[in-house]
């Protein structure tokens, strides 16, 4: 028993193989609300790292001498409603006010957008894509979070989607 080497530690490669909009960070507006996806630039670590970490902490056995392909990775926060404060609506309260000026304009106008982004609910997602040797596996998950979307709040649904992509990777080998 004494002679029995220490057994090598399983190895992939894992190559990054997403589309240049898949890593840069992006607003889009629109009708029904705003969203925005989540790069490179705002994630940390990065989406490389935690899908290797993942594979390896948990497939490592099952992935050794395979080539896998990170296709997608993306972080998406949707915000209903509206995107700002009806100007017209506030000009015609302001006029009505004594002594109201652009400044108090400007102040209400910045406490409104804040009391209606804390009321909102904001809804995350994340979805995953690896290739393994020409076979796809796939994670996802979404969670609804009312009042401030902390990063707590998304670092929870993207462990939620890296859980679902091990399983299914283990459901697909």
């Amino acid at each position: 028993m004494g002679n029995i080497p220490a057994a090598e530690p399983a190895s992939f490669s894992l190559v990054d193989a997403r589309l240049p909009e898949n890593l840069a960070s992006r607003r889009e507006a629109e009708q029904y609300g705003q969203t925005v996806y989540f790069g490179d630039d705002a994630l940390e670590p990065k989406p490389m790292s935690v899908v290797s970490a993942a594979l390896k902490h948990s497939q490592s056995l099952r992935l050794s001498g395979k080539q896998i392909k990170l296709v997608e990775f993306t972080v998406k926060i949707f915000r209903p409603g509206s995107s700002g404060v009806n100007q017209g609506q506030l000009d015609a309260s302001a006029a009505g006010t004594p002594r109201a000026n652009i400044g108090t304009q400007v102040l209400a106008s910045l406490l409104i957008q804040g009391i209606q982004s804390f009321r909102t609910s904001k809804l995350v997602n994340v979805s995953i894509e690896v290739n393994i040797d020409g076979h796809p596996a796939y994670g996802a998950a979404r969670d609804s979070f009312s009042g401030m979307l902390t990063s707590k709040n998304i670092d929870s649904v993207i462990t939620l989607a890296i859980d679902d992509l091990v399983a299914n990777i283990g459901n697909e080998i």
